[in-house]
């Protein structure tokens, strides 16, 4: 049977009016497919028992383990376990899933990103694909946004997966680091965790010095470093794929931070320094750029160069300048009651634990505030969230409201089509027009006359705001002007462990929510409210331990919100009011999407202001010019299609600035990402190699020692210089006095490269199998390979720390040559490849000069 009744997209274009491209209505195809062939499987499976169920589960793991990792399941194996997945969720959850979540599931199982509605059951669609994962054994990851929705899909959907005989994991902050918890998480057949713990616990993996240190699996068929899991499934994709990707994971080492320049620094840029004068604030690129003026201005006031290489001063003013015009509180950072200053993340709207500022701008804002300055840090390792999920498994795919818009970046980044599913009911959604102001103030009154006049009427308002210190600034404005008291969510910490449970109840009679962007992403607005999440709410502790008292509860509380469900539709369902456009239109349209879920009844407004940052930053300044031409009030509206389609422009114009700003940043870390997965290749490698492996890579990285110091001989000695004299004198200063001798083939071979390296390994050989020896009786409680490879790991993680600093200066370096007419990125490429090998090369030299001093001892 067809899906026409579905609203299926038979013809190339679907909601809102885009173009689907040659995979995606490829993969829509066979999407459809497959449901006609699970649908056909339905009344077997119900015949099963629930062992019978378990041991087809069993089966199908047998065939598609016993597959090659890159070869796709076939499409009965598909339709079996998809079957299978509906089957098992029905009778453990009472949940049956639609065609439409069965089409999403079949999307993600095939390695693309699926474009589900708000309310379109994306946690339920997200078993089938998961369990067909899963079955490969070769772990399945399920990435959500925060440790909340990683234990709620855990605790819900992963009983579907427990029920048919697979181990389910749960990975969570309150875990101890490297704790035996988390290493059993990974190893089971499905985990689930959130983006920011499975990017630390990679990391922490990568500095590990004892193979009982590792948290996540070596599984066969996996390289040193990559592909350690077969499936990934990220929830909320675009968020994690592409608004969090901008910030780097950081491990860090601290070193104490010169409170007194940091301080000095404010104080310039406070008191001595002025906009336009002596430097100048490029919004658009959040940077601030010192005059000629100004550099003379800073050098006067400081008695000293701004550039001396001893005690540079320029990062400092700059940081200072840069916390000062470009970094708000409450809205790109947050104070906690501890004094301790967090990172929000712009686009969701939450604190981004764990992460700092980098290059002393972390102290310059806590300068700013005049907190407490905490130690500076020095990275040691670091990924951004591009690389980690381009190297962690095999078949990576995502689902999420909205991601059509920014199809064209997850496909050149991560080579995930987005493919768009059709929505079970028609949305009845009503977007209305932008109401454009002059000014901001009378834009927020405006929308706070709007909320009222709705909250009268009895409908639920949902207001979204872009930062903290808006939603405090709407709340405080509702309660002063209008005595009416909002709930709000925001990117507290405070606020985290309510904020699903409180977001479930802004489709209830009259309620009024304020939400700092996506707060409370990935929980459902119902009509008339939640009743298990209004239980949870008013039970207290010792009624919800006891179950039945808790269902009865939801129970009667159902009861009464039918009514209220059915009120709230005649006031015409939740409104969702927008307080400012964001940079990307998919945000915007998250917001309205909380609006007109599974059909109901539901509008959508923006209410904004020519004196928006974005449209200040952007060329507003034309409909500012066209409300002057017809005398627009401050208190009037202008309301047109051709002023949102202006606007629409305006913020497709800052999408496309960032968009080109993300894929510079992602073009040169490339070029890191590349040496970065060679190293930990090397890393992992040294970590899991036993006694044999390990001394053949000693004698491997003596001679390589060997070839750099004939490299050495070859540049230094000149043409009329004695090379056998030298190479001799280097050769004893490094291995010890008579340590190694070439013979004359060796030596003829000087300066002919590998040939060097080749002709002197049975020497070399010789002379390190020696060198173990000498360890073994200096330290006879381990194994003389235990200590070589604790040496190379030692020297790798602190070398690579330097060459992570190195690579920064040289990135910051290369972006001030264009004047030179020379490409930055070329000359980053360049100059990074020679200090990479230089890196690899005394990684190597340091690992068996140290071993040499141990013998010695």
């Amino acid at each position: 049977m067809g899906l026409a009744f579905l609203g299926w997209p038979r013809c190339a274009r679907v909601r809102g009016g885009s173009v689907l491209s040659g995979e995606a209505k490829s993969l829509l195809k066979g999407a459809e497919q497959c449901v006609g062939r699970v649908n056909a499987l339905e009344a077997d499976m119900e015949a099963l028992s629930d062992a019978g169920l378990r041991d087809l589960a069993k089966t199908l793991g047998d065939e598609l383990s016993a597959l090659d990792p890159s070869r796709e399941a076939s499409d009965a194996q598909v339709a079996s376990a998809f079957a299978l997945a509906r089957e098992a969720a029905w009778r453990v959850l009472k949940l049956r899933a639609y065609d439409v979540q069965l089409l999403g599931g079949y999307v993600m199982s095939r390695g693309a990103l699926a474009e589900m509605a708000t309310g379109e059951g994306k946690t339920l669609a997200a078993v089938a694909p998961t369990l067909l994962g899963a079955l490969r054994r070769r772990g399945a990851l399920v990435v959500t946004a925060n440790d909340y929705l990683a234990r709620r899909d855990a605790d819900g959907v992963g009983l579907v997966l427990r029920f048919l005989g697979l181990s389910v994991g749960l990975v969570e902050s309150s875990m101890a680091v490297g704790g035996d918890d988390r290493r059993d998480a990974y190893a089971s057949d499905v985990t689930y965790v959130s983006n920011a713990e499975l990017g630390f616990d990679y990391l922490r993996d990568q500095l590990a010095l004892e193979e009982a240190e590792l948290v996540m699996p070596s599984r066969p068929g996996a390289s040193a470093v990559e592909e350690l899991f077969y499936w990934c499934l990220v929830d909320e994709a675009d968020s994690i794929l592409i608004d969090e990707a901008r910030t780097p994971l950081i491990i860090s080492e601290t070193t104490a931070a010169p409170k007194a320049k940091y301080d000095v620094a404010r104080d310039l840029a406070d008191g001595v320094l002025q906009k336009g004068r002596h430097y100048d604030v490029d919004e658009k690129g959040m940077s601030v750029i010192l005059t000629e003026a100004g550099y003379g201005e800073c050098e006067r006031t400081l008695g000293t160069s701004m550039f001396d290489p001893k005690d540079p001063w320029a990062p400092f003013v700059l940081g200072a300048l840069r916390a000062k015009e470009l970094l708000l509180r409450d809205r790109d950072y947050l104070v906690d009651g501890a004094g301790a200053v967090k990172l929000v993340d712009a686009f969701s709207g939450r604190v981004l634990e764990g992460r700092r500022y980098a290059d002393g701008l972390q102290q310059s804002i806590e300068a700013k505030e005049g907190l407490v300055c905490s130690d500076q840090t020095r990275p040691t390792a670091q990924v951004t969230f591009q690389a980690l999920f381009r190297t962690l498994s095999s078949r990576l795919a995502g689902m999420t409201g909205t991601a059509l818009s920014d199809g064209k970046e997850l496909g050149d980044v991560y080579k995930l089509t987005v493919v768009p599913i059709p929505t079970a009911l028609p949305i009845a959604r009503k977007d209305y027009d932008d109401a454009v102001y002059r000014t901001v103030d009378a834009k927020e009154r405006a929308a706070a006359a709007e909320v009222v006049r709705a909250h009268k009427d009895g409908r639920p308002v949902l207001v979204g705001t872009t930062s903290v210190e808006q939603s405090d600034a709407f709340v405080e404005r509702l309660l002063r002007d209008y005595g009416l008291a909002a709930s709000k969510l925001s990117a507290r910490p405070d606020a985290a462990a309510r904020e699903s449970a409180v977001i479930a109840q802004a489709g209830r009679l009259g309620a009024v929510t304020v939400a700092t962007n996506m707060a409370g992403r990935g929980t459902d607005i119902k009509l008339g409210g939640s009743a298990s999440d209004l239980a949870k709410l008013v039970a207290d502790p010792a009624v919800a331990a006891l179950r039945k008292a808790l269902a009865a509860l939801e129970a009667d509380l159902g009861a009464a919100l039918d009514a209220e469900r059915a009120a709230v539709v005649r006031a015409g369902g939740l409104y969702v009011v927008g307080t400012e456009r964001h940079e990307s239109v998919r945000i915007d349209n998250q917001l309205r999407g909380r609006s007109g879920r599974q059909g109901d009844a539901g509008a959508s407004r923006f209410f904004v202001s020519v004196d928006d940052p974005m449209f200040k930053t952007f060329g507003g300044d034309q409909i500012a010019k066209l409300m002057e031409t017809f005398r627009v009030g401050d208190d009037l509206p202008l309301e047109a299609k051709s002023v949102t389609e202006n606007l629409g422009k305006i913020q497709a114009k800052v999408e496309a600035y960032n968009a080109d700003l993300r894929v510079n940043v992602l073009k040169f870390d490339d070029v890191l990402d590349g040496q970065r997965r060679a190293l930990y290749a090397t890393r992992r490698r040294l970590l899991l190699d036993g006694a044999d492996d390990a001394a053949a890579n000693a004698r491997e990285w003596a001679a390589d020692a060997l070839l750099a110091i004939a490299k050495s001989v070859d540049r230094d000695a000149g043409a009329d210089g004695d090379v056998d004299a030298l190479l001799a004198a280097r050769l004893d200063a490094f291995f010890g006095p008579g340590a190694l001798r070439l013979d004359a083939d060796a030596l003829a071979a000087l300066g002919e490269g590998e040939a060097t390296k080749v002709a002197a390994l049975p020497a070399v050989a010789a002379c390190v199998d020696g060198l173990l020896d000498a360890v073994a009786e200096k330290r006879p409680a381990r194994p003389p390979t235990e200590s070589f490879t604790k040496l190379a790991l030692i020297r790798l993680d602190k070398l690579w720390a330097d060459h992570l600093l190195n690579m920064n200066y040289l990135k910051e370096s290369v972006q001030l040559r264009t004047l030179q007419q020379t490409d930055p990125f070329q000359e980053y490429q360049r100059e990074g490849f020679e200090l990479f090998t230089a890196l690899q090369t005394k990684i190597k030299a340091d690992t068996i000069y140290s071993l040499l001093q141990i013998a010695k001892e």
